[in-house]
């Protein structure tokens, strides 16, 4: 949890549900250094299991989300305070409907 709201930072899409959190999926490039692509495409698939379950779970709280596409990561990885081996894989906005 971070002390400021950094929620305006990535708003690359006008997208947001009124109350929302922003949920990064990270990845640690120290240990991708000699990763292979179907290592990669193991990295892609495993975002891709982690924003099914958080759809998932929206749905049966009766939140909103969207996976947010055009994140502008670097921005939001700076505000985030993220190391220069972290990289956001997915930015995925939840919260209530207005």
């Amino acid at each position: 949890m971070l002390a400021k709201s950094k929620r305006n930072r990535p708003a690359n899409q006008n997208l947001w549900p009124a109350r929302r959190s922003i949920l990064c999926t990270l990845r640690t490039r120290a240990g991708c250094r000699h990763a292979n692509a179907e290592d990669m495409n193991c990295y892609a698939a495993d975002t891709g299991f982690i924003a099914q379950n958080v759809y998932r779970y929206c749905a049966s709280a009766g939140l909103n989300t969207v996976l947010r596409g055009l994140a502008d990561r670097e921005a939001l990885g700076a505000a985030l305070g993220l190391s220069p081996h972290q990289q956001i894989v997915l930015a995925q906005t939840l919260g209530y409907p207005k």
